[in-house]
């Protein structure tokens, strides 16, 4: 299924009118990079002993490049074409990252693909559902707080109202306070809390949050 519409978000100077910036389902084949590198800055935040901060910032934006699934996300994209936002979706046969350990080791040498890998098994996963999960949002700096994260839910919904899914699905860190007040005023209400393996991976969050909306019944404001 292919979603493409404009997100009027600026105006022209000349006539006054949107210029917008468009959403789409599928990162384009050019921006694949651009939209690895992002995504891999936002999973930092809850996740840093995977994906590297630092130094390791690079190798985690290749390790997301590589795991990623390029079709199972949506993308705003601005003027140029840029990746501006995107968001990670998953169907319920895995999520937007699917991870291979031996192109972790190759990343990050034998010990260090192998640490995380087991790092990334010890993450709790949400059981199984016919929701449409959003696997985490990403915007680039320069445009926070233009209500692209909304935007991208808003397309998620016309995904998953297309498609029959009958709710949007997030799971969140549980220490990610800032996170769960932005899905809280989408209208999504927790309905479990997952526990990790905290004591083999004492720097991955304990908890995952899972909060969910029935599609169509609170329309994203």
């Amino acid at each position: 299924m292919t979603i493409e519409r404009t997100v009027p978000e600026e105006r022209s100077p000349e006539s006054g009118r949107p210029v917008g910036f468009r959403v789409q389902s599928g990162i384009p084949p050019k921006e694949r990079g651009r939209a690895a590198a992002l995504y891999a800055r936002a999973l930092a935040r809850d996740m840093a002993p995977l994906v590297g901060g630092g130094t390791n910032a690079r190798r985690g934006a290749t390790w997301v490049r590589h795991a990623m699934r390029p079709e199972s996300a949506l993308v705003i994209l601005d003027k140029r074409g840029s990746v501006a936002a995107l968001a990670g979706l998953s169907f319920g046969e895995g999520g937007f990252l699917r991870p291979d350990r031996r192109q972790m080791r190759r990343i990050w040498g034998r010990l260090g693909g192998q640490m995380r890998w087991w790092r990334w098994q010890g993450w709790p996963a949400g059981p199984e559902t016919a929701a449409l999960v959003i696997d985490g949002i990403a915007v680039a700096e320069q445009h926070r707080r233009r209500g692209f994260g909304r935007a991208l839910v808003q397309a998620a919904e016309a995904y998953a109202r297309a498609t029959g899914r009958p709710a949007l699905r997030a799971e969140i860190a549980a220490n990610n306070d800032a996170a769960i007040r932005f899905w809280s005023q989408l209208g999504f209400q927790p309905v479990a809390r997952l526990h990790g393996a905290r004591l083999l991976f004492p720097r991955i969050p304990a908890d995952v949050i899972v909060m969910e909306r029935p599609v169509g019944t609170a329309p994203v404001p």
